[in-house]
């Protein structure tokens, strides 16, 4: 229904019925409006973006993205420790001393943070961040109050590490480094995982590792 249809049935309800019924002929207007509006959206939505003749720059809808994730997925590698970072890690949980984690590899160290993120061990998390004053960004009062939403899920876990067991750690100083590695088979995957060693010798996670 267009515009002037509209305004030809209020001009003949006024000459019917006098102002005095002013009010519900705006109201049954504005509800004529509204239904145009969206019976408009409606045919828009349904049509093809191509057809408007000009690129539109809408944001993708949500199912969108659901689809285009069941299309391409990420093939996910599963996490695997060894014994020895099994054992190291079971043990760290319990009282969190650092000599356990002495002997272990930035790539060891890199894995068991992963493991502890995936089995929501937030305590742990904290332990094996770096306790270099100069790197530190938060205090474990601080990262208490962080939300659970706010730290991720699962799979947002699985993809943004995948294949780090893979990868190879480059040293960048005397104390510090990063493990290279792909998350998935495209070259534009490339991600790195920052380690510091502390003045202890043993190597730590830096806070927000992902570079």
């Amino acid at each position: 229904m267009v515009k002037g249809e509209i305004k030809e049935r209020i001009a003949a309800m006024e000459n019917r019925n006098g102002k005095k019924h002013l009010m519900p002929i705006l109201l049954t207007a504005v509800l004529l409006l509204t239904g145009s509006y969206y019976l408009f959206e409606i045919i828009m939505k349904d049509q093809h973006p191509h057809d408007a003749g000009e690129p539109t720059h809408q944001v993708p809808l949500k199912e969108d993205i659901e689809k285009e994730s069941e299309e391409a997925p990420i093939e996910i590698a599963p996490l695997v420790l060894t014994d020895e970072e099994s054992e190291a890690y079971a043990s760290f949980s319990e009282n969190f001393d650092q000599e356990i984690l002495r002997s272990l590899s930035p790539m060891s160290i890199a894995k068991i943070y992963v493991q502890a993120i995936l089995d929501e061990k937030d305590d742990v998390l904290y332990e094996l961040y770096t306790d270099r004053p100069d790197y530190i960004m938060w205090t474990k009062e601080e990262d208490e109050q962080f939300p659970k939403q706010d730290r991720g899920n699962r799979r947002l876990t699985e993809e943004t590490y995948n294949h780090l067991a893979e990868g190879k750690f480059v040293e960048t100083g005397e104390d510090e480094g990063y493990i290279k590695y792909y998350r998935s088979e495209d070259p534009d995957s490339l991600m790195g995982f920052k380690l510091i060693r502390n003045e202890n010798g043993i190597w730590q996670v830096a806070f927000m590792p992902i570079q």
